[in-house]
């Protein structure tokens, strides 16, 4: 009788301290989202061509720099953009993937959350996305991440979590496959 007593109130208290450790998360994770910001724009290189005569037009010049030479000899003024972060066509999906992960994290916590592809056909969306087998892209590593942190925090939570991958093609919704 006295044991079980002991063990409800380490219970109790075990329960109260996951509490405030996910509103201290909470809370920072919203602080930080007012000082960076709730939209990221992340842009990532696909890698050049096997083709020795292509050339490379863009350069990752920083962490968040992206530059657009042009014309044959250079003469064209440079372009230059600014995003949170810029990856080279060398970036592996765990770098690109250690971006987006604090995202589950947020999910569990109750934020919604949007992954979102742009560019042309052949840009390498699907590649970042989806990956091979081998390489896995941020969607399978991030709901990965989304059952680990779920079987982690199963003592004192319950979960659910609703996942919606969707595609457009030529303005067209698809379902990904």
């Amino acid at each position: 009788d006295a044991l079980e007593r002991e063990l409800l109130l380490l219970s109790g208290s075990a329960r109260r301290r996951a509490a405030v450790a996910a509103a201290e998360r909470r809370a920072m994770l919203q602080q930080l989202r007012r000082l960076q910001g709730n939209v990221k724009v992340i842009c990532r290189l696909r890698p050049p061509s096997v083709d020795a005569e292509a050339r490379v037009a863009l350069s990752v010049e920083s962490d968040g720099v992206l530059v657009l030479r042009g014309g044959i000899a250079g003469e064209v003024a440079p372009h230059v953009w600014e995003f949170d972060q810029v990856f080279g066509g060398g970036a592996s999906q765990a770098c690109v993937f250690e971006q987006v992960r604090p995202m589950a994290a947020a999910v569990l916590d109750g934020v919604s959350a949007c992954i979102f592809a742009y560019g042309a056909t052949g840009s390498g969306k699907t590649h970042t996305m989806m990956g091979p087998v081998n390489s896995r892209g941020c969607n399978y590593r991030l709901l990965t991440e989304l059952m680990r942190l779920t079987a982690e925090r199963s003592a004192s939570h319950e979960h659910m979590v609703r996942v919606s991958p969707g595609e457009g093609d030529n303005d067209q919704p698809g379902e990904l496959r």
